[in-house]
């Protein structure tokens, strides 16, 4: 995990280069979900793998990490010290968590939300798990039935 000690955040100055991060990001979960189907959204448009892949990037680099380590009573930590702030440090950490997540022991278990109007991706807590929460569930049954008498 990253441990930054940093003054507070200024704020976001350039929100478009978070929203190419956001991108970025849900281009991956995409790739990561295969071979089941991606979210709706990146069935429509998705960023290249490789272009995801430097976008993310190019985001921790500017962090410019220096490993920790703390050992203490309770035991051996390992964290990540920077000089980065306000934007380049917001962007960082939201790559960091998404790179993180995907190359950790979750990432086997994401899925996308196949429910109609549902573009989250979740972590299947079980096998036959199809949705992200219940509403999504209630809404892909009455969409099916609604579908069947139709028929």
């Amino acid at each position: 995990m990253l441990a930054v000690r940093q003054r507070p955040l200024a704020g976001i100055e350039a929100p478009g280069v978070v929203s190419a991060l956001r991108f970025a990001a849900r281009s991956a979960f995409a790739a990561t979900v295969s071979p089941h189907p991606p979210s709706r959204v990146e069935r429509q448009q998705r960023m290249s793998d490789t272009e995801a892949a430097s976008v993310l990037q190019s985001a921790i680099a500017a962090l410019r990490p220096h490993p920790t380590v703390t050992i203490d009573d309770t035991g051996v930590r390992r964290g990540f010290q920077t000089a980065a702030q306000d934007q380049k440090l917001i962007e960082g950490v939201l790559a960091l968590a998404v790179v993180e997540f995907l190359t950790g022991p979750l990432a086997s278990r994401l899925r996308s939300c196949q429910a109609p109007r549902c573009v989250r991706y979740f972590v299947q807590d079980h096998g036959r798990q199809q949705w992200c929460k219940t509403s999504c569930g209630n809404r892909a049954r009455a969409a099916r039935f609604a579908d069947q008498r139709r028929d």
